[in-house]
Parts: C-alpha cells; structure tokens; sequence
C-alpha cells in the first residue's frame, strides 16, 4: 500500500465453496467475470454507480465456470461480464479485473468529490 500511495489494501478472501451462500450476504456489488456473456456487459458499465463502496469479484478457475455456477450467482444477484473478446488465463482475468475495478471505482470517488 505505501508503495501505490493507498491508505488500504484490497482484501483478498480465503477460498471458500461456490456454493457456500452464507458468503454471498455481504459481499457488495457482486461480478462474475464470465467468458460467455452475450450482452456484452462490461466492468465500466456495471461500476458506473458513483455509490458503488465495495465490489466482489469471481474469476473463474481454468475452463470457466460450469452453468449451474452462472444460473447460482446471477441467482444471489451476481452482474455477469465479459473482460474483452479473449479468453484470458485464469491468473490473468483475475488481476486485470482487480486493475480495472481499482481504476473505475478511483474515478466513481473522484467523480463523486469533485462535484
């Protein structure tokens, strides 16, 4: 954090099952980053909300995530998103979401002070 300037750092959760819903009760705003979104949503579009305080991501592991892990989270209403036409390694999609989500919420802050 001191390196970047931040005055926190951004938690990283132990694993925990994906069906464990006792998890999904406080998690924010809720993503999954989803290599078959067809509507093309993306994290820009769903992180425009300058209210927007906390956000949870799920990357998938390699392969993507199974239907029935999609149909659980858009169920426990999960935003799917797509990061781009490729197809990214699972290391990968996990830091870029991290990234960009840090640099959109950044700007929502801003945006929001500077008002």
């Amino acid at each position: 954090a001191g390196q970047c300037g931040r005055l926190d750092v951004p938690v990283i959760d132990t694993v925990v099952t994906f069906t464990d819903i006792q998890m999904w009760k406080e998690m924010g705003t809720k993503i999954i980053c989803w290599e078959l979104e067809k509507e093309t949503r993306t994290l820009p579009s769903l992180l425009k909300d300058t209210e927007i305080t906390k956000v949870t991501l799920f990357v998938g592991p390699e392969g993507g995530f199974s239907s029935e892990e999609i149909e659980l989270a858009l169920r426990q209403d999960c935003h799917a998103c797509t990061l781009g036409p490729r197809i990214l390694r699972a290391e990968t999609a996990a830091l870029a979401s991290v990234a960009a989500t840090s640099i959109l919420l950044q700007e929502n802050f801003l945006k929001k002070t500077l008002r």
